[in-house]
């Protein structure tokens, strides 16, 4: 009797911690994203019906992130020509030429012209300072570029072993459940026939409840992995066919 108020006490516990959950998931969708219930429900049948069936994989160089740091580099380079160009002399050259003058009837080819040249000789040290400003931001970007590169394919890498975990132990939770079913339904069987203690089949009843929450779970899981590695690769949206927020670059 004791060990049966236990299981009893563990079900009531479990059941209270899950409606409280969904209490609190159901404020969470209302807060963050203003949904209610039957909108989420619609928002997630949606994501399930045009999902990729497994993680896609491109190139991580073409992730908006990534290309906003490229554009940023490509301008500091074209900063860092533009200050360097300001060191060089500029040569002006004007040229005007006669070939016939009607007034002297006579052949005269004539050309007048006008030369400068301009070249800075002391400013200072500002271009100097400009220039090496420019040089250590690119550096900054190169680092930037690399370590959002090593970042993004850190993270798709830990997606993609979550992703083949969670499908592994999905298989091994179907196994449980089907082992589980099997002992349930030989236990009622064998009630009609013997006397088999209530409690005996209460814990087989309460194991494949556990195993069915548990698959449950590492479903959503899947499923939550599956929208991170849509998300890092920028195919969420055009996945979702919407637009969240502004362009990255």
């Amino acid at each position: 009797m004791r060990r049966a108020r236990l299981l009893l006490l563990d079900a009531e516990i479990a059941l209270q911690e899950a409606e409280n959950n969904l209490r609190l998931a159901q404020a969470d969708l209302r807060t963050r994203f203003r949904l209610d219930v039957t909108e989420a429900r619609q928002l997630l049948a949606q994501f399930l019906s045009v999902r990729p069936p497994g993680l896609i994989a491109k190139s991580v160089s073409s992730v908006n992130a990534v290309q906003a740091i490229e554009l940023q580099v490509r301008q500091s380079v074209h900063d860092i020509e533009a200050i360097d160009a300001e060191l060089w002399p500029v040569l002006n050259l004007n040229i005007d030429s006669t070939l016939f003058d009607l007034g002297d009837f006579e052949s005269e080819y004539e050309i007048l012209g006008r030369l400068s040249l301009r070249m800075p000789l002391y400013d200072g040290g500002s271009n100097k300072a400009r220039l090496s400003e420019a040089s250590w931001r690119l550096r900054e970007l190169g680092q930037d570029k690399r370590r959002q590169l090593q970042d993004l394919e850190n993270e798709l890498a830990d997606l993609a072993q979550q992703h083949d975990d969670a499908l592994s132990l999905i298989t091994d939770l179907l196994m449980r459940r089907t082992s589980i079913d099997e002992r349930l339904e030989s236990l009622l069987v064998l009630s009609e026939s013997a006397d088999v203690p209530r409690l005996t089949i209460a814990e087989a009843i309460l194991d494949r409840r556990s195993a069915a929450e548990r698959l449950l779970n590492t479903r959503a899981t899947l499923e939550i992995i599956r929208i991170n590695n849509l998300h890092l690769n920028d195919e969420l949206s055009p996945t979702m066919n919407m637009t969240v927020g502004g362009g990255t670059c």
